[in-house]
């Protein structure tokens, strides 16, 4: 990734963060946060590179350790204690619509801003943040995991630096190179200072327009850069990271026990002479079946099958999955619906199987 440009522009900042520790929830820091402010998902201006799901489903609706990419952003703004979340998205706005609601499952009140541009990330945040209320605005990639960041922190110390914009990075002091983690504080101030009309980037446009115009950049270096999703090598990474996590937990997540190597929900069937050896996590309805092996990392999404004698290693099923019996998969990505046939192999790889009319 590119550094910033105008580094000068960006003011040094000396407090560091630290990852995951297990007495945090996965969903989020609970703190005050800021009040009467608006957080903002940004789901629809993050580029892949060359994933193989571009073409096969809304980049933040990937499933990382059975929820959808775009929770985990969510789940840490209700968490810190945003009044609402407005997600920005492209074409894939219905479809996140369909999926996430109004918010009221997950405890926050979301909106949508539908780019039709596209304006880029800057543009998408002034132009979705135009009519809200506030001074101060959170804003988030929607490929972030953002947890490890502590929120009140942030906001602190972008209110004591006095900046009109603050920028989450991580990298090197010594060597002066820093790469962005995604995750932004913008004032009224910035903002204002965003086109009204054509593409605005935050890296390549609006820093330098801030820096030339006299306003402040603060840098927020980051000790534990969040987990970013771009494809499926950083699928396996976060799902690693996230089932550790869950691991460590000094209770599972609602519905969930622990069961051997697995975390299992209350409604999965794995038969008793089924082998597992963790770390694995095993979604609603799952059906593991007798003399099959699963072999962590491994997350299995709702209603899955895998079928007597068959071996499952290091891989993500999302819903639906059946594996055959005596089949044997490691290392790939199973997307919804997908079907592998009794006696076939598959390693180290990405297999489609049917969408549905919304597009998931």
């Amino acid at each position: 990734m590119n550094d910033y440009p105008e580094q000068a522009a960006i003011e040094s900042s000396e407090h560091r963060t630290e990852g995951f520790s297990s007495d945090r929830s996965i969903g989020g820091l609970r703190g005050k946060m800021y009040t009467h402010s608006s957080g903002i998902i940004l789901a629809g201006v993050h580029q892949w590179r060359a994933s193989a799901f571009e073409r096969w489903v809304p980049r933040t609706l990937v499933p990382i350790a059975n929820r959808p990419l775009v929770e985990y952003p969510l789940s840490w703004l209700r968490d810190g204690g945003a009044d609402g979340v407005r997600i920005c998205a492209n074409s894939d706005t219905r479809t996140l619509r369909s999926c996430l609601g109004d918010g009221a499952r997950h405890g926050i009140n979301i909106e949508y801003y539908e780019d039709h541009m596209p304006r880029g990330p800057a543009g998408c945040v002034a132009d979705a943040t135009r009519e809200l209320a506030g001074d101060q605005f959170l804003v988030v990639e929607g490929c972030v995991i953002p947890q490890s960041v502590n929120i009140d922190q942030l906001m602190d110390t972008h209110a004591r630096s006095g900046a009109a914009m603050t920028v989450t990075v991580s990298g090197s002091t010594s060597a002066n190179r820093f790469a962005p983690a995604g995750i932004y504080v913008f004032s009224r101030a910035a903002l204002e200072h965003v086109g009204n009309v054509g593409y605005e980037d935050i890296k390549e446009m609006l820093i330098p327009r801030l820096h030339d115009r006299g306003l402040s950049v603060h840098r927020y270096l980051l000790e534990d850069a969040p987990l970013r999703v771009t494809g499926a090598n950083s699928c396996f990474l976060a799902s690693r990271r996230i089932l550790k996590h869950l691991y460590d937990m000094d209770t599972p997540p609602p519905g969930y026990s622990h069961e051997g190597g697995a975390i299992v929900h209350e409604s999965a069937d794995i038969s008793a002479d089924a082998r597992i050896e963790g770390p694995c996590l095993i979604g609603p309805g799952a059906r593991v079946e007798s003399r099959a092996t699963i072999v962590g990392p491994t997350t299995i999404g709702s209603n899955c099958v895998v079928e007597a004698d068959s071996i499952l290693c290091r891989s993500i099923l999302w819903d639906d999955v059946t594996i055959g019996t005596a089949a044997f998969v490691d290392r790939c990505i199973l997307t919804h619906r997908f079907a592998l046939s009794a006696g076939q192999w598959s390693t180290g790889r990405i297999h489609h199987g049917t969408r549905t009319a919304n597009g998931i």
